[in-house]
Parts: C-alpha cells; sequence; structure tokens
C-alpha cells in the first residue's frame, strides 16, 4: 500500500476576534516569510499585523509600512538587529498568544487524518475546513 505526506504550511490572517480572513498554502520547504508575498493583503490603511519571527523580512516589513501604509509587527528573535520597544514586544506576545488559542480552534475542526488521492483535492479539502471555520465564527 502506498502512502504520501503533503507537506504544506497554512498561513492565515486573522482578525481581531479570531475569524480567518485571507490564507495560503505553501509547501513546507519554502520560507515563511513568502507568504506574505503571496497574499493579497486586502486590508485598511493603518492596520497591524501580528506575526511569528519565522516572518522576519525587513524589506517586506518597509515595503508593506511605505506602499500600505500596514504596520507589519514581527515577534523579533534574540539576536535581530532592529529590535522593538519592550511595550511593543508584550503587545505582540500578547496578541501571539490569541493567534495561538484561534488555531487551535481550527485544528479542532480538522480530521487527524484526510483522505485525499490527489494534492488538489487535499488543498480544496482543507479550503473547506477553513471556509466552515470562518462561517461557524462569525454566525456564533
Amino acid at each position: 500500500m502506498r502512502r504520501y505526506f503533503y507537506g504544506y504550511n497554512i498561513h492565515l490572517l486573522w482578525t481581531a476576534d479570531g475569524i480567518p480572513v485571507e490564507y495560503t498554502f505553501l509547501p513546507s520547504s519554502r520560507h515563511d516569510s513568502n507568504a506574505l508575498k503571496q497574499m493579497p493583503l486586502l486590508l485598511p490603511p493603518e492596520s497591524i499585523v501580528y506575526a511569528d519571527s519565522a516572518y522576519t523580512n525587513y524589506s517586506i516589513e518597509q515595503m508593506l509600512k511605505d506602499a500600505e501604509d500596514i504596520d507589519l509587527l514581527v515577534q523579533r528573535k534574540s539576536n535581530s538587529t532592529k529590535k522593538h520597544e519592550p511595550y511593543v514586544d508584550y503587545l505582540i506576545t500578547s496578541m501571539r498568544k490569541r493567534i495561538e488559542t484561534t488555531f487551535s480552534g481550527i485544528s479542532y475542526f480538522l480530521p487527524k487524518k484526510i483522505h485525499a488521492v490527489k494534492e488538489l483535492g487535499f488543498l480544496l479539502k482543507v479550503d473547506i475546513f477553513i471556509f466552515g471555520y470562518a462561517i461557524s465564527r462569525t454566525l456564533f
């Protein structure tokens, strides 16, 4: 019996209420900051996007600020050259906890195993679970 494993990461953009508004899939072999290039980021000006340290890319941060007036606040690594003020670090950490809690909620909707014959079928099934979670969060 052949078994295949599709290595994908789901990158989600949530509202403050925990409702997913944008998402993209990237192969696990690609760096997380590439997800920011792949998402349309249809956000109002002066929006704030919180991200963990895997999204560290100073050029993308500056590009979003200059072009769209979007603040990308990335949790900095300890050896970072551009450190945040301590209050900004605290804010990012508290928002990251909220994001992790929300992601646990969406993980509840996903089964332990997704049977799919083709790769596209697998991605479509994950799409449906994310959409179902978004509907449940907006209705209840």
